[in-house]
């Protein structure tokens, strides 16, 4: 319709495509970097990389608590400020979701 209408191929993907298809994809970005980070205990594992995951795993057998509660705040930390981050660049990149949030 908007190329019936004259309008660019430019205007038409940046006004109108990009950001309906943006959305989904924040969400996916934020999903899979959440996953990678529990991931990362068992690649540290498996490969023997020196980091939290390593660390988190010698605390547990070495029954450290102190330090398995920390390393498991600081991932469950990172994960809320990666959802909370991808809630904040959906709501800017679909204005329906601005207007729906900051009704009073």
């Amino acid at each position: 319709m908007a190329t019936l209408k004259g309008v660019p191929y430019w205007q038409m993907v940046f006004r109108h495509a990009l950001p309906n298809a943006l959305l989904p994809a924040i969400n996916v970005v934020a999903l899979t970097i959440a996953w990678l980070l529990g991931g990362v205990v068992v690649i540290e594992v498996v490969f023997n990389y020196p980091g939290l995951g390593r660390l988190m795993i010698d605390s547990i057998s070495d029954r450290n608590l102190p330090v398995v509660q920390s390393i498991a705040l600081i991932v469950a930390s990172v994960y809320v400020c990666v959802n909370l981050a991808a809630d904040l660049l959906t709501m800017i990149a679909n204005p329906k979701l601005r207007t729906m949030y900051m009704r009073k």
